[in-house]
């Protein structure tokens, strides 16, 4: 009985430890610690680190900003002026642009508006009829080149007046270029529809020298 008893006891004592023990805790697989085809297999990456080259930023789901387009460089006097260029109609052309142009300083465009009367002396038809018709050119200006008209020919004076008869419609221009056409046409103020007044200045060319 001392042996039985002995041998009882040990398998209480076995039946015991066995079912009190913790079992043992395995690791979950995650597929980031997988390595698949050996040592140089990549590591997955993150969807939002994913360059798929159509200029998204799929993290912040925003398209990148295109690179701003340089401006043209704007046109000064000095470096219209200082162009090789023996052409003065062309010049006085590009001096108009800049004549014109909104953004330049208006010191600036007096000083191109100058230059420009200068250089058309027998080209007042390319260069100063278009100036006078533009929109952008200040009524200020237009007085200036009606003013320096006057040391031209008649017919250059009377083709310039007639294209700032149609386009310049202040109550203070109007009464300058109706008065000098009267002048020209040796008649009466037609009033302000140029078409009124073409028949009578090409009537009197023909009297003016050339």
């Amino acid at each position: 009985m001392g042996l039985l008893g002995a041998l009882v006891i040990l398998g209480l004592y076995w039946w015991l430890e066995t079912s009190t023990r913790p079992a043992e805790t395995v690791a979950p697989l995650t597929l980031g610690a997988v390595s698949v085809g050996g040592s140089n297999a990549k590591t997955p990456t993150p969807l939002g680190n994913i360059e798929l080259g159509d200029g998204t930023d799929h993290a912040s789901g925003r398209m990148a900003e295109p690179a701003a387009a340089e401006e043209a460089p704007r046109l000064t006097v000095g470096n219209i002026l200082t162009e090789p260029d023996d052409d003065f109609v062309r010049v006085a052309k590009k001096l108009s642009e800049l004549v014109l142009d909104t953004r330049a300083p208006m010191a600036e465009r007096e000083e191109a508006l100058a230059h420009a009367l200068n250089l058309s002396a027998g080209n007042e038809t390319e260069v100063l009829t278009p100036l006078l018709k533009h929109p952008n050119l200040p009524d200020s200006f237009a007085e200036t080149i009606l003013s320096e008209a006057l040391n031209r020919e008649l017919a250059s004076q009377a083709d310039l007046y007639l294209a700032a008869l149609a386009t310049r419609k202040t109550p203070e221009l109007q009464k300058i270029i109706r008065g000098h056409l009267a002048f020209l046409a040796g008649g009466p103020d037609r009033g302000s529809r140029p078409e009124d007044w073409q028949e009578a200045i090409k009537s009197a060319k023909v009297s003016w020298p050339e």
